[in-house]
């Protein structure tokens, strides 16, 4: 996919400043440290159902595709997922834990300061929920990383052209690897 200029963030706090009951972070304990990653992207999954039905995350949506021309369905998945990875800062998860961030609150962030701040799922979960809302098909999937175990959560988008195609939105100053060990759910 080519690169385009992404939306400017002005113009999202204008959509985002709707009163909404306070956001929560959901937090699962991970038995012995070592995450269950097919229970993660069922977590993943469901979070993304009830997310990319939210009306914060379609009208913000709608603004980050200001300017593209009509049905332009490539252009809208490469504009999305241009202003995740500019937009959202790699920090991981504490020891032991597994935090799930609402890609409401993401994108308040990032109305508010210009960034926000998650690990690989809160990055795959808030630009799926974001092509979710206008209609784009995507999956989770679990990757290995230097690692013999699925420890890094990318994204699956079915596009008009090239039918499935992986987004890491994390592999921001690197090109994005071709996983061949993949957990799809």
């Amino acid at each position: 996919m080519k690169t385009q200029e992404v939306s400017p963030v002005s113009g999202l706090s204008e959509i985002l400043s709707i009163p909404l009951p306070p956001l929560k972070v959901r937090r699962f304990v991970l038995a012995s440290g070592v995450p269950d990653s097919h229970a993660i992207l069922q977590h993943l999954d469901y979070f993304k159902q009830v997310y990319l039905r939210h009306g914060v995350v379609r009208l913000a949506t709608v603004k980050v595709l200001d300017g593209l021309d009509n049905n332009d369905v490539d252009g809208q998945i490469e504009r999305i997922f241009e202003f995740v990875k500019e937009h959202m800062i790699y920090v991981r998860d504490p020891i032991a834990s597994e935090y799930v961030i609402s890609p409401v609150r993401h994108l308040r962030s990032i109305a508010q300061y210009g960034t926000t701040r998650g690990d690989c799922d809160d990055h795959a979960l808030l630009l799926n929920s974001m092509l979710g809302s206008i209609g784009i098909k995507t999956k989770f999937v679990g990757v290995k990383l230097k690692s013999n175990r699925f420890n890094h959560v990318i994204s699956s988008v079915l596009t008009k052209s090239n039918g499935w195609v992986d987004l890491d939105p994390c592999a921001k100053s690197v090109p994005q690897r071709n996983y061949q060990d993949r957990l799809v759910i």
